[in-house]
């Protein structure tokens, strides 16, 4: 009896082929990366902003 082995290349990211990034998997990718700010609250990331 023969077996059959199927073998599977690791998906690719959509930026290492040149594709866009949709903007959930961009945030996801920017979260990753360290790419966030975070405030206590609204009112300082208003100050923040110049609001």
């Amino acid at each position: 009896m023969t077996q059959l082995v199927i073998t599977a290349k690791p998906a690719k990211k959509a930026a290492e082929h040149g594709c866009k990034l949709s903007r959930y998997e961009q945030s996801l990718l920017d979260a990753k990366e360290g790419r966030v700010h975070s405030y206590k609250n609204s009112e300082e990331l208003f100050k923040k902003m110049g609001i």
